[in-house]
């Protein structure tokens, strides 16, 4: 399974219309993750690599919860709008080849790298 990630223009965590840019440091995400340089295995294989730039970008609902550092729920929303968004992720947890957790474990990873970065800063999204 590859998930790609969302385009610009649309929340960076769950892929809804964007409202704010969220202010990090220069920063590459590896959804598979690296542990002391070493790929580590979420289970899901295929997972592509992206280069989110220096910000990303979030919805008003992930903003607030960027904003309360309410970091699971983010992560289950994230879950919820990779279900929604990705026929191919809602197929993999419907015929269970892979669990909710595997996928909110990948997640956790990538928003790891999100909130190491984070400098706290953040405007709307231009118009």
């Amino acid at each position: 399974m590859t998930i790609i990630f969302p385009p610009r223009g649309v929340c960076d965590f769950c892929s809804a219309p964007a409202e704010y840019i969220e202010e990090a440091d220069d920063s590459q995400v590896d959804i598979v993750g690296l542990q002391h340089g070493q790929p580590v295995d979420t289970g899901l294989t295929g997972i592509s690599s992206g280069d989110f730039g220096r910000d990303w970008a979030s919805c008003s609902e992930c903003h607030q919860l960027i904003a309360a550092e309410r970091r699971e729920s983010l992560v289950a929303r994230a879950a919820r709008g990779a279900i929604a968004d990705k026929a191919e992720v809602a197929a993999a947890i419907a015929n269970q080849s892979v669990s909710m957790q595997t996928l909110k474990q990948a997640i956790r990873r990538m928003h790891a790298t999100f909130w190491s970065a984070r400098t706290g800063g953040y405007h709307a999204v231009p118009r």
